[in-house]
């Protein structure tokens, strides 16, 4: 389920150190909870609470159930398939979206790795 998210949602899935799929962010990591849910987990990085007291009323706010409420740090669950929670879920946790670049700007790209290409290969034989 965590994959099919993560490829609607254009993310990238990493393993964590248990070897379970997780797709990182910079506050958090949104994870697979079970039973068609998906949980995201909020970690204040600064030590205080503020971070997790903004999030908890956030998620509360977009109808996600708070499973675990600690000092400076939760967790809570989502309907992956409400774009409300997902949408906050990704938000808070601050996920990164993968780029999407557009069929014209990837041949453009190309284009300019190959003359990139060349002229080193002519500076180096000169």
């Amino acid at each position: 389920m965590i994959n099919t998210f993560a490829e609607k949602n254009r993310l990238k899935v990493k393993k964590d150190d248990c070897g379970e799929a997780i797709i990182p962010g910079k506050y958090g990591h949104i994870y697979e909870y079970g039973s068609g849910k998906l949980g995201v987990c909020i970690m204040s990085n600064s030590g205080n609470a503020f971070r997790w007291n903004r999030t908890r009323a956030a998620f509360t706010a977009a109808g996600m159930d708070i499973t675990q409420n600690g000092d400076h740090e939760g967790c809570a669950t989502f309907d992956p398939e409400n774009a409300t929670q997902a949408k906050t879920a990704m938000l808070r946790a601050k996920v990164r979206t993968r780029r999407q670049v557009s069929p014209e700007r990837r041949e453009a790209m190309i284009a300019n790795l190959v003359r990139a290409r060349q002229e080193r290969q002519s500076i180096s034989l000169v």
